[in-house]
């Protein structure tokens, strides 16, 4: 019997379909394409380099179990730099780098000076890379040098997309790339939408698996965010701290329920802060599921130990009365009436995440605050 070009809805959703797979629990699918975005300097790098560090390794990053895989690192622009980065970050593990982590051979002859993934000479430098070591995790470090189309034509965009998915094809992309131009106001600096957040066109950004903006207030400041809206799973926003030689620390994670976003979806990059929201429900926390994505969980406002410190706990703990304010600061949370700050807004979970600060530096190791962050 031939196939069907079409068939019926019913029988779409009755189809036996492979489950989601991850290479990162719960954030990074394969095969899939996600975009973290930032400003220039922000850390990009050094998150993505720990990501692929753990993946490589089949570590834990951030409280959340990896697969073990090889990953191709495409490093795109000041190479020199990068390998004084890796050099300081060695010596600061005091570990290897492990095997199933790859980087393109700067002085390989046939490598393009300009790489354009449109053009002959580096889809053929790009596929003898995939050749040398079939990774099943690319990062694209960042998207803007790996293309001379005009950022802002969303129909130049998709032919750069439709190459980097030939290329790429039944592999993970992890894409770095920048954010538009963007002054936050100085007496209440907060996040873009992440959605919206990425400069040029939004192709990119409906493409996508997934977006994730990393934010600081400002360079000086090593507290950063981590705002993840993905299309498989709730929005999400992770406290991070930034540590010499630069490596982040992950300190909470927020799991805000689609069902109760507060009016201010800015946060979780759904929308502005004129969106509609639903009613709060009648008593904090209800109808709000826990999401247990971390090994142990803490009600909003509880005091979180400290990041360097590993927690056992696996179960639930109920929660009391909710506080002012989570850890590493200025997010609110609400008090029993349901309000925060003059405005509305429902309970969040908040997930302390373990054994993330071991994943890329010792626990043994109590590192002060620098006053500035290494950034990249």
């Amino acid at each position: 019997m031939a196939e069907s070009y079409c068939i019926s809805a019913e029988d779409y959703v009755s189809l036996e379909r492979p489950d989601l797979d991850f290479l990162w629990s719960g954030m990074l699918p394969r095969p899939s394409l996600v975009v973290l975005e930032g400003a220039p300097k922000v850390g990009k790098t050094f998150l993505a380099l720990q990501i692929s560090k753990a993946i490589a390794e089949g570590t834990p990053f951030g409280g959340r179990p990896t697969k073990q895989a090889r990953v191709l690192y495409l490093i795109l622009e000041d190479e020199p730099s990068w390998h004084k980065r890796m050099l300081d970050i060695k010596k600061a593990l005091g570990v290897p780098w492990h095997p199933n982590l790859y980087i393109p051979h700067p002085l390989k002859s046939d490598k393009p000076f300009i790489q354009n993934i449109l053009a002959p000479d580096t889809q053929r430098w790009l596929k003898g890379c995939l050749g040398e070591c079939d990774p099943e995790l690319i990062v694209i470090d960042p998207i803007r040098e790996v293309h001379s189309a005009d950022e802002q034509d969303s129909t130049q965009m998709k032919i750069v997309g439709d190459a980097l998915v030939s290329t790429f094809h039944g592999r993970t992309m992890l894409v770095l790339h920048h954010t538009r131009k963007y002054e936050p106001d100085p007496a209440n600096p907060r996040p873009p939408d992440p959605v919206l957040a990425g400069r040029g066109s939004s192709y990119l950004a409906g493409k996508a698996s997934a977006i994730w903006l990393l934010w600081r207030a400002s360079i000086e400041d090593p507290h950063g965010v981590l705002l993840c809206v993905p299309r498989f799973a709730l929005s999400s926003k992770y406290d991070l701290q930034q540590r010499d030689p630069g490596l982040w620390h992950w300190q909470t994670e927020r799991v805000i329920p689609v069902e109760n976003l507060p009016p201010d979806v800015l946060v979780c990059g759904l929308g502005g802060p004129d969106a509609a929201a639903p009613s709060p429900p009648s008593h904090p926390g209800e109808n709000t599921p826990a999401v247990p994505l971390g090994p142990g969980v803490h009600p909003p406002g509880d005091a979180l130990p400290h990041p360097d410190v590993a927690l056992t706990s696996n179960s639930l703990t109920t929660p009391p009365e909710p506080h002012d304010t989570l850890a590493h600061g200025n997010h609110p949370v609400p008090h029993s009436d349901g309000k925060a700050n003059g405005r509305a807004e429902w309970p969040v979970e908040t997930v302390p995440s373990s054994g993330d600060t071991t994943s890329l530096q010792s626990t043994s190791d109590q590192h002060p605050t620098p006053s500035a962050s290494p950034g990249h």
